[in-house]
């Protein structure tokens, strides 16, 4: 029994031992930024998915 306390004692010398040669590495520094917010004028794609639409209507009624 005193031998596996020992040993255990030892085991546990060298593994702190070992941790404190290998070093703890750092986590990664993140900087978070926020954009500054862009001004977008239009109304994005809305006009031409309707002008689309619009053409497609325009040409099953042509070829009926």
């Amino acid at each position: 029994m005193e031998a596996l306390l020992f040993f255990g004692g030892i085991a546990f010398i060298a593994g702190i031992i070992v941790r404190s040669l290998f070093g703890r590495q750092s986590p990664p520094r993140v900087i978070y930024v926020q954009p500054e917010p862009v001004e977008r004028g239009g109304n994005g794609c809305l006009p031409l998915i309707l002008v689309g639409a619009l053409l497609l209507l325009l040409l099953a009624a042509g070829s009926a």
